[in-house]
């Protein structure tokens, strides 16, 4: 993959953080390296320095991402 196409962790958790500040409607999806994109979007309702909490609402679940650097 191209450097310039890669975002850092810390520019990912400043764009998670925005959202959160500033996107109450904005869902994402999400897709872990070696698997498929989720299937639901899920919003983000927590970031913290090793964590990001999103909320599934087709699924009523809360999951927490770990960053890993």
């Amino acid at each position: 993959m191209d450097k310039k196409s890669c975002f850092s962790v810390l520019e990912l958790k400043q764009l998670l953080i925005d959202i959160l500040e500033h996107g109450p409607n904005v869902c994402i999806r999400i897709r872990l390296i070696g698997e498929m994109w989720q299937e639901n979007l899920v919003r983000v309702v927590g970031v913290t320095e090793t964590r990001v909490l999103v909320y599934d609402e087709i699924r009523n679940k809360l999951i927490s991402y770990e960053y890993i650097e």
